[in-house]
């Protein structure tokens, strides 16, 4: 069996086409390449994206925050998306 190369990297402008794609497959929202382009350099997200092969196929968003409940930065994951083709492949050991 072949193995595969396999890896998850933080998002950057350079992926707003592929994170449009991804994203319009996981929730059909209809976001534009300039409202992605936008998220990526003004926002506090943070955005993991999943790579088999070079080819983007899934990722996963996540936001940190103050509470006043506790003393240090609090995170919270907000979406994860894998492609249907690439579920089950080892992503998650990443």
């Amino acid at each position: 069996m072949k193995e595969e190369n396999i890896y998850v990297r933080w998002a950057n402008e350079n992926d707003a086409e592929e994170l449009l794609k991804l994203n319009d497959a996981f929730n059909g929202v209809g976001t534009t390449m300039e409202d992605v382009k936008e998220s990526l350099e003004l926002s506090n997200e943070l955005i993991a994206l999943a790579v088999i092969e070079d080819q983007a196929v899934g990722f996963a968003c996540a936001q940190y925050f103050k509470s006043f409940c506790y003393r240090g930065l609090q995170g919270e994951i907000t979406e994860m998306y894998i492609t249907e083709v690439a579920r089950r492949r080892g992503l998650a050991r990443c």
